[in-house]
């Protein structure tokens, strides 16, 4: 079975690079450790964003969805109400 994995590409810029050596070099931590736990942290607050608009997509589907059922229901609402008021003239002229 194949898995539906999600790809994320980051570029880093020379800027990036001189801030993280600074910061790295304050921290005596390894420049490679410091960008990728920043590559890490961007990547998962990447995909939280990311779920957080399809959760807003998917809810705004279903609010739409919601009111076309309601509308839809009140369009039937008003046929069967038309019919039974048809039936009812012709019942009384027959």
């Amino acid at each position: 079975m194949a898995k539906n994995t999600k790809q994320t590409t980051v570029h880093i810029d020379e800027t990036l690079l001189k801030e993280v050596k600074r910061i790295g070099i304050n921290e005596n931590k390894s420049i490679s450790q410091i960008i990728n736990e920043s590559i890490i942290d961007y990547i998962l607050v990447y995909r939280e964003n990311e779920d957080k608009e399809k959760n807003e997509h998917d809810k705004n589907l279903n609010e739409t969805i919601n009111e076309f059922k309601k509308e839809e229901e009140k369009r039937m609402q008003a046929k069967s109400a038309a019919r039974a008021i048809a039936e009812a003239k012709k019942r009384v002229l027959y």
